[in-house]
């Protein structure tokens, strides 16, 4: 599927940890992956042996946004379900489905009918 066909078929949502779901509207994409590393350092010996194993749980920097009369509203039903701790799903048209944690919640409430969300979400194994 190429990228025209995931955005016209793959709708953003987020399932918080309470299982409600909201499909607010999403500003593009952005990911980030780090891996497992071990740096040693030796007297007499120029340079940095560094070893690398296993790649690290995305990040992705979510921006989303509640709009219309209710953006207020849903903004706030939104972030009372985020308080739940259990994971989120998060169905991403570049990405995926996601399970992970949210690390905060930032809110932009300074347009008229229009809630900017951003969420700096990590990618997580399951505990278990």
């Amino acid at each position: 599927m190429n990228g025209q066909e995931r955005i016209d078929n793959i709708k953003f949502s987020i399932k918080s940890g309470d299982g409600k779901v909201f499909f607010p509207l999403y500003k593009g994409g952005e990911s980030e992956r780090e891996y497992n590393t071990s740096s040693f350092e030796f007297i007499n010996v120029y340079g940095t042996l560094v070893d690398r194993k296993k790649p690290k749980s995305r990040k992705l920097p979510l921006v989303f946004y509640f709009q219309g009369a209710d953006n207020i509203e849903q903004a706030d039903l939104f972030e009372t379900s985020a308080d739940d701790p259990r994971p989120w799903t998060v169905n991403h048209p570049f990405y995926g489905m996601i399970s992970g944690q949210p690390i905060s919640i930032k809110r932009d409430d300074n347009s008229l009918n229009i809630t900017e969300v951003t969420v700096p979400f990590w990618e997580s194994i399951d505990p278990d």
